[in-house]
């Protein structure tokens, strides 16, 4: 019996050797596919990345523009704006919360978006945006100046 027991132990050697070559050669199978699958996704990110365009406003709560949104602003001249719109609107917002305040300014913006059609369009082509993406900015600047004037911040 002992006479077997030695060519059965290189045998077991030798499968064990030979399935463990073959899991290795699997494993960097798939390996490779996965790695072709992550630079699939990650060009398409980056293409879904470019449809978008550059955030002129960041996400955080309470929205805030972003540094290409302080350039869109001082395109559009919307601080001055805001600064010169904002008294006359105080009437309509006394009362407000910071959160419907930023409700009203969206709105109203939204209201009077025709009568800066050629402006932000101007400003969207110099800075390469969508004209859609644009009238955030003119929101943000009403927002702040409305809030300024009644002596609101956004942490409020």
């Amino acid at each position: 019996m002992e006479q077997w027991l030695l060519p059965g132990a290189v045998l077991a050697l030798a499968v064990l050797i030979w399935r463990a070559a073959r899991w290795t050669g699997k494993v960097d199978a798939d390996l490779g596919t996965l790695k072709d699958f992550m630079e699939e996704i990650r060009g398409d990110i980056k293409k879904i990345f470019a449809k978008i365009g550059p955030p002129l406003v960041a996400g955080d709560s309470p929205l805030r523009l972003t540094e290409l949104g302080e350039k869109v602003a001082e395109c559009l001249d919307a601080r001055a704006w805001a600064a010169r719109v904002a008294p006359d609107l105080l009437p309509e917002i006394e009362g407000f919360q910071p959160y419907q305040i930023d409700d009203f300014a969206d709105t109203h913006v939204t209201d009077h978006k025709s009568e800066w059609e050629q402006k932000i369009a101007e400003c969207a082509f110099k800075f390469g945006l969508k004209r859609e993406d644009v009238p955030a900015v003119l929101r943000i600047a009403l927002r702040d100046e409305l809030l300024r004037h009644t002596g609101q911040t956004l942490d409020d």
